[in-house]
């Protein structure tokens, strides 16, 4: 699949990736929360209960299809917390890490697939900007791994590579229970796609079935011993309800339909706020208010205000470096603040977009 320059050009690709990936994610990351959601801290608190010596459903109450034991969401951010200490740091570089890898993972797989690596590339740095939230970091390496899995697998159908998709999914399964449903379907759809025969095909599911059953048996087991696995299950679904009337009918609206506006354009134009300083003008003696409007009708000035002797302050509608050379040549104004009077810079630059800048400056960009 890789092998001599493309090889290379591969590891190089992906360590840029991941470099990449990890600061786009990490460094815009503060605030009092370091980024996290709120949801993610319900994690962190199990976590915490986890390096005490305690378990879901044992010793605390879990129903967010997480609690099978080994429960590899709490266990991955206990283990974060031994390594890097105990604090919210420790799980935002495990999930941006795990993104950051999932992101390699995700190349290496498209470039499997496509056999280009500015293709794949491309679109990996699509996945990435998007910013999926930190606590779904799990998706992002078990999607990618099993996507990879599951190439293996076609490459040489084996029951050796059968068990291998059944620990991902294992693994999926236990971050959350509901990730083993997108798994165990690509699966069956690979087997069917490969096997030539209903027998092979049964073969090779009973073997992806079994496998997954031994290995989740044990976590069926604790749940079955402590509370049962049918309230268990049972207490998942009326969370997950109750979930879905909280994030789909916030406003009470009762029933709500997906619609989907066909005429909206794919691509629209967005309009970056009007810059419009304040500037003020002290106007030469001998100005009347009748001469005065007519120049603050010319150089685009309103809201006038007055502050003393012969000086307003005005909003500059107009705020193009020719018409601030009007203004300062005009034998009316006497002087401006504000702004540069030889530069013709305000002294808000800096609340100025760079694009609202060159559109001052330069006409061919307005």
């Amino acid at each position: 699949m890789f092998s001599g320059s493309n090889l290379a050009v591969v590891i190089v690709v992906s360590l840029a990736l991941f470099f990449s990936a990890f600061t786009i994610r990490l460094l815009p990351l503060g605030g009092l929360n370091a980024g996290l959601d709120d949801d993610h801290f319900a994690t962190l608190v199990r976590s915490e209960h986890i390096l005490d010596g305690e378990l879901p459903i044992r010793d605390f109450v879990d129903a967010e299809f997480r609690a099978v034991w080994p429960p590899l969401t709490y266990f991955a951010s206990a283990a974060a917390q031994i390594v890097f200490g105990r604090n919210v740091r420790s799980e935002v570089l495990l999930t941006v890490g795990i993104l950051s890898i999932g992101a390699v993972l995700t190349l290496l797989a498209a470039i499997a697939l496509s056999g280009s690596v500015a293709i794949s590339l491309l679109l990996t740095c699509f996945s990435v900007v998007l910013l999926p939230h930190l606590y779904n970091y799990p998706k992002s390496i078990l999607y990618a791994l099993h996507v990879a899995g599951i190439l293996y697998f076609l490459s040489r159908p084996s029951q050796a590579r059968v068990l291998m998709l059944s620990l991902i999914g294992v693994c999926a399964f236990l971050f959350r229970h509901d990730h083993l449903v997108l798994t165990a379907i690509s699966a069956i759809v690979a087997f069917a796609l490969i096997c030539k025969t209903f027998g092979e095909f049964l073969r090779f599911f009973w073997a992806y079935a079994s496998a997954m059953f031994v290995l989740v048996l044990p976590g069926i087991v604790f749940v079955q011993l402590h509370g049962g696995i049918f309230d268990y299950v049972r207490s998942c679904f009326t969370v997950f309800e109750s979930e879905v009337d909280r994030t789909t009918d916030v406003q009470g609206e009762g029933d709500q339909t997906f619609s989907f506006e066909w005429f909206a354009p794919p691509v629209a134009m967005a309009t970056l706020p009007e810059f419009s300083p304040y500037i003020n003008i002290r106007w030469a003696p001998g100005v009347d208010s009748v001469i005065r409007r007519r120049h603050e009708l010319r150089f685009g000035l309103s809201d006038g205000e007055f502050r003393e002797r012969r000086t307003w302050s005005y909003r500059l509608s107009n705020p193009a470096t020719e018409n601030l050379m009007r203004i300062v040549s005009e034998s009316a104004v006497e002087d401006t603040f504000g702004f540069d009077r030889t530069t013709f810079e305000f002294d808000e630059s800096r609340r100025e977009s760079m694009w609202r800048r060159l559109q001052r400056k330069h006409a061919l960009f307005r």
